[in-house]
C-alpha cells in the first residue's frame, strides 16, 4: 500500500475483537492514516464527535449493542463509512451511506 493514500486522514475503527482491530489498524496505518480505535459503542460515539474524523470502519455487532445509531450519526455528519459484519440484517442508516456514496 502507498503510505500517502490516506495521509492526514483520521479513521475511526469500531471493533470489539482485539486481533481484528489490530489488523485493520495496521493496514490503515500502512496507508498513512491516523487511527481512532473504539472497542465499545460509548467510546465510538465519543470519538465520532471529533472534528478530525475523515471516515470510519464499523463492525455492526458489538458485545454491548450494534452500531446502527452510530451509522445514523455518521450519515448526519456526512462522514463516509464502511460496515463489515456477519449479521444478515442491518439498520436502514447503515445502508444509506452506501447508496449516497454511489451517486
Amino acid at each position: 500500500m502507498n503510505g500517502v493514500a490516506l495521509a492526514g486522514r483520521s479513521i475511526l475503527v469500531v471493533e470489539d475483537e482485539l486481533l481484528v482491530a489490530l489488523e485493520i489498524e495496521s493496514c490503515l496505518q500502512a496507508a498513512g492514516a491516523s487511527m481512532l480505535v473504539a472497542r465499545r459503542l460509548r467510546e465510538a460515539q465519543a470519538l465520532a464527535e471529533r472534528p478530525d474524523v475523515s471516515a470510519a470502519v464499523l463492525d455492526f455487532g458489538l458485545g454491548h449493542g450494534d452500531t446502527g445509531a452510530l451509522c445514523e450519526h455518521l450519515n448526519a455528519r456526512g462522514i463516509p463509512f464502511v460496515v463489515y459484519t456477519g449479521y444478515p440484517q442491518l439498520g436502514e442508516a447503515c445502508h444509506k451511506n452506501h447508496r449516497a456514496e454511489t451517486r
